[in-house]
């Protein structure tokens, strides 16, 4: 037992040495979280003056001022004083998750007439900024420099909005140890990307698309970029990464075993209800709009409308005479999975499923009927 616990810490260190800060600063100044003005949830943590002007470390999000927001405006934008320029955030985050066909999503919602996107070719840095750029040695991108994707000058009108695009926000699990308020010798955070963004934008809207969790993981993993993957070695990918997860939880918690290790297949990632009680521990349930992949490749236009009345933007012009919807790309099938790994994985996943289910009240999420 000792030897395993000694390999599963060594893995946790190997995992995040990357994204490993050299040193914790000494805090001077407290400061406080709380979910908003009438909750009774708060979380007391340290702040620095000197942490945000130091330009070899990560910017400190939950020490910035908090944005006095104008009104009038749907999207969220502010007077910044220093700069002498209205900066904005987007109304709204596509925060995954990676392999259910949410980029599609994306796209079709910014061909809303209200809907302002960025130019996602021209934006590679910037898009993953929640997730990894804001964390990347050397230069980290800053809240500033992020709000350049959302000029205020393409909004075109006040009831017009953004949105913003990161498939690995919801089920990142990686750098959390740069946010500053997290405990380095920890094996899980207390501080995830939601508090960050709750923080600077605490009305934001959040879609979140899930699939059935095997059909996901296969669909990453054989997808992942620059690499070239067969049916049979995802097989023992899986095998290995639920031994190995196995192993972890015979000492730790799940929730620790998913934020300290990284697994040969992405396993972790289709846990969705230890990331999603992360998040709406954070956000409340009315800000997150959770969609399934296999409703919206049926019904691409249902979808679409429920995406916009939660929104809050008109839906009627917009299919009357804007643009027709294109078949889904995920219709055509590709490779296909064994039949063995399948049984595996919906034996694996299903006190998971039934665990969400139970959060969100929600049987379709339980994927019975699509079995």
């Amino acid at each position: 037992m000792w030897l395993l616990k000694f390999s599963l810490i060594f893995c946790t260190i190997f995992f995040l040495k990357d994204c490993q800060p050299k040193s914790q600063n000494t805090r001077d100044n407290k400061a406080v979280w709380t979910m908003g003005q009438d909750s009774t949830t708060s979380t007391e943590y340290m702040c620095s003056d000197n942490d945000q002007k130091r330009r070899d470390t990560v910017e400190d999000i939950l020490c910035l001022p908090r944005k006095q927001f104008l009104k009038g405006l749907k999207s969220p934008c502010w007077n910044n004083t220093t700069n002498q320029r209205i900066q904005c955030l987007p109304y709204f985050h596509v925060i995954g998750s990676t392999g259910t066909a949410v980029d599609e999503l994306f796209l079709k919602i910014s061909q809303h007439p209200k809907v302002f996107s960025y130019e996602v070719d021209k934006s590679a840095v910037k898009e993953g900024f929640w997730s990894k750029h804001r964390y990347k040695k050397g230069t980290p991108i800053t809240l500033n420099e992020f709000t350049d994707l959302f000029p205020y000058s393409n909004l075109s009108s006040t009831d017009m909005v953004s949105g913003y695009l990161d498939v690995e926000d919801f089920s990142n699990t990686q750098c959390w140890k740069h946010i500053r308020q997290n405990n380095l010798d920890s094996m899980e955070p207390a501080f995830i990307t939601a508090h960050l963004i709750r923080h600077i934008q605490p009305e934001t809207k959040f879609i979140l698309m899930l699939r059935h969790p095997a059909d996901r993981l296969f669909d990453h993993y054989m997808n992942e970029k620059g690499r070239t993957r067969s049916a049979v070695e995802f097989h023992f990918d899986v095998l290995k990464s639920i031994k190995e997860l196995n192993n972890c939880k015979l000492i730790f918690t799940t929730r620790q075993c998913v934020y300290s290790q990284k697994y040969q297949a992405p396993i972790t990632e289709s846990l969705y209800d230890i990331h999603l009680q992360d998040w709406l521990s954070v956000f409340p349930r009315k800000q997150v709009l959770i969609l399934r992949h296999e409703d919206y490749v049926k019904y691409p236009s249902h979808t679409l409308n429920q995406v916009f009345r939660f929104l809050e933007i008109d839906t009627k012009e917009v299919f009357k005479k804007h643009w027709q919807l294109p078949e889904s790309n995920f219709k055509r099938q590709r490779k296909r999975m064994r039949q063995e790994t399948r049984e595996i994985l919906n034996n694996y996943f299903h006190s998971s499923l039934t665990r969400l289910t139970l959060l969100l009240q929600d049987p379709h999420f339980s994927w019975n009927d699509d079995l």
